[in-house]
C-alpha cells in the first residue's frame, strides 16, 4: 500500500498512515477534476457512498465495478443519488448464489 499515489478525502484525518497519500480536505470536485486531467491510469474509490455521490452528481465517474449484497433490512443507500441520471452500460456480470 506505500508504493502507489494515493489521493484521501477527509475532514478529520491528521496525517495519512501509508506514504505517498495526500490528504483532500476541500474542494474535493476540482481536486477530483484536475486528477483526471492528468496522465496516468484509473482512479479507483473504495468506501464512501457520500463521495461517489457527489461524483456522480458532477459526472465525474466513468465507470462503476459494483458489488451487491441484497439485504431486506429497510431503506438502504441508493446506489445512485437523487436527482443523478447517469447511463452505464452492462459490460460483464458475475452471479454468486450462496444459501444461507
Amino acid at each position: 500500500m506505500n508504493a502507489p499515489k494515493k489521493h484521501v478525502v477527509s475532514k478529520t484525518l491528521e496525517r495519512p498512515t501509508w506514504r505517498n497519500t495526500t490528504i483532500i480536505r476541500d474542494n474535493v470536485i476540482e481536486s477530483v477534476r484536475a486528477l483526471k486531467a492528468q496522465p496516468g491510469k484509473s482512479i479507483l474509490t473504495d468506501g464512501s457512498s457520500q463521495l461517489i455521490h457527489a461524483l456522480l452528481a458532477h459526472d465525474l465517474v466513468d465507470e462503476l465495478h459494483l458489488l451487491l449484497y441484497p439485504l431486506t433490512l429497510g431503506g438502504g443507500k441508493r446506489v445512485l443519488p437523487t436527482g443523478v441520471h447517469a447511463t452505464f452500460g452492462l459490460r460483464s456480470a458475475i452471479h454468486h448464489i450462496r444459501a444461507v
